[in-house]
């Protein structure tokens, strides 16, 4: 509305001068005896009163016509996964977690690169993030980080890797190990430690190739194993 108002008063202030010009005793009629030079002076002044008005309204965080726009909910999903190490890939509303968080609250299902998580809005703001009937995230706090429990597909298959060439050195023929396939790796993961089981078929010190199974427990952050275990 400002910028329409300035815009106005422009056109007007060049009309006067242009008339001023021409007739300064209609332009300036309040004047005792208008003469151009008196016009010009006056519109000197005008100028300079438009001028500051302009770049006052223009200066930032000055211009009310230009509100802050409360954050979306992505944005809000998006920041406090960021507060766990986590992604979004996206999220829907599902209406038959309404209301679980108090009267009018909005239930979401988020999809992210370490797993399912569901999130509760209450007036447009988010209010939790929950994961396995446990609280991650709480009116504007961060209380459980979801990548102390869950990887991500990337750092699960570097897991993976690391275990295979640390177990191929503990076998008779490395070069005849045939492990699981990604989908029977299993594993569970703490803030403490990483717990991987799954298994291989390798052969002996006969040259039989039998199954194995084994238990790995690793470092929090994958890179460490501790110890490693057959079953």
């Amino acid at each position: 509305m400002m910028d329409i108002i300035l815009l106005l008063f422009s056109f007007a202030l060049a009309g006067w001068i242009v008339c001023g010009l021409i007739r300064p005793d209609v332009a300036a009629p309040f004047l005792k005896k208008p003469t151009r030079m008196k016009v010009i002076g006056i519109f000197f002044v005008l100028f300079t009163i438009f001028g500051i008005i302009l770049s006052y309204v223009q200066a930032p965080g000055n211009n009310s016509s230009k509100i802050a726009k409360a954050p979306s909910q992505e944005q809000q999903i998006e920041t406090a996964l960021a507060t766990m190490g986590t992604k979004l890939k996206s999220y829907e509303h599902d209406e038959l977690l309404d209301d679980n968080e108090g009267n009018g609250s909005k239930g979401y299902r988020l999809k992210t690169d370490r797993g399912n998580v569901i999130a509760y809005f209450k007036d447009d703001k988010l209010y939790s993030l929950r994961w396995a009937d446990r609280d991650l995230y709480k009116e504007g706090k961060t209380l459980v980080k979801l990548n102390d429990y869950l990887l991500t597909d990337g750092e699960f298959m570097n897991v993976i890797l690391n275990l295979k060439s640390v177990i191929k050195t503990d076998l008779n023929d490395p070069d005849s190990a045939e492990f699981a396939d990604y989908s029977e790796w299993r594993y569970e993961k703490t803030p403490e430690g990483i717990l991987v089981k799954s298994w291989l078929r390798a052969k002996n010190a006969f040259g039989a190739k039998i199954k194995r199974s084994f238990v790995a427990e690793l470092s929090p952050d994958g890179s460490k194993i501790r110890h490693l275990q057959w079953l």
